[in-house]
């Protein structure tokens, strides 16, 4: 079965409840043109913004553009229907539009660390390790209350492989430090995963997955953090194994 390695977005199904916002102080425009809305075309556009995070969460891509479109005929740029759009552009691998459209949502609100997590995720994938820092410090400076979120610590995660790919060795050692068999997140299993990894020890760092697989059982529960590995390089996934197969075919001349 293939599978995406661009699923660590915050999707519509997390952006959704921007949808029930009441309007008040300091609420962002889009809320308010949400509002304004008859409630026909609000619940409306509710359903197409649920129904185009299906449709990508499916990988039917193209099916999740044309509902999109729909929502967008209704209200255009709002958050919960951008960011699907901009996840759609990842898997086309389109990373310049993917992050203008992260880019332009950010805007709308620079406090909802979802949205910077989604710029941050466009960089990771496409390997600008200092972009993408940038991006993971701010979520989890707008996290700094909750450091036990799973988001938090999956930014934490994710900027750890930025200073590892980027060198920073003692920024990267503190972080190896920090977490012990103890925490209940899978953060402590990857980070040693990465750590032996990167020190030429696969058979302890593949250690590390098994453990994690044994503590974390519950379904989904690692897809995440897998995923981000897939990501940065470090272990392969069917779908970029068959994209290779591909590239290598056609540099062969097969067809």
């Amino acid at each position: 079965k293939k599978t995406s390695f661009f699923s660590n977005f915050i999707k519509a199904s997390a952006l959704a409840a921007t949808l029930s916002l009441a309007v008040g102080q300091n609420t962002p425009d889009y809320v308010i043109e949400f509002q304004n809305l008859p409630q026909d075309q609000r619940i409306e556009f509710s359903k197409l913004a649920q129904e185009a995070n299906r449709l990508f969460t499916q990988q039917r891509v193209i099916e999740a553009f044309d509902t999109i479109a729909k929502a967008e005929s209704i209200l255009a740029g709002h958050p919960a229907v951008s960011s699907i759009k901009a996840a759609c552009y990842i898997e086309l691998r389109d990373f310049e539009k993917a992050a203008e459209l992260f880019q332009e949502t950010l805007k709308l609100d620079d406090k909802n660390p979802g949205n910077h997590f989604n710029l941050g995720e466009v960089y990771f994938v496409e390997g600008s390790w200092a972009k993408s820092k940038k991006s993971f410090v701010k979520v989890m400076e707008l996290l700094a209350e909750q450091p036990n979120n799973g988001t938090y610590q999956l930014a934490e995660f994710k900027n750890y492989i930025a200073d590892k790919k980027l060198g920073n060795k003692e920024a990267a050692e503190a972080m190896e430090a920090k977490y012990d068999f103890t925490s209940e997140s899978p953060i402590y299993y990857y980070v040693n995963f990465v750590k032996d990894f990167e020190a030429g020890n696969e058979a302890k760092a593949n250690k590390w997955l098994k453990s994690a697989s044994r503590v974390f059982r519950q379904p989904g529960a690692l897809n995440s953090w897998q995923d981000t590995l897939i990501e940065s390089d470090y272990i392969k996934s069917y779908l970029r194994i068959d994209e290779e197969a591909t590239e290598a075919a056609a540099e062969a001349g097969v067809h």
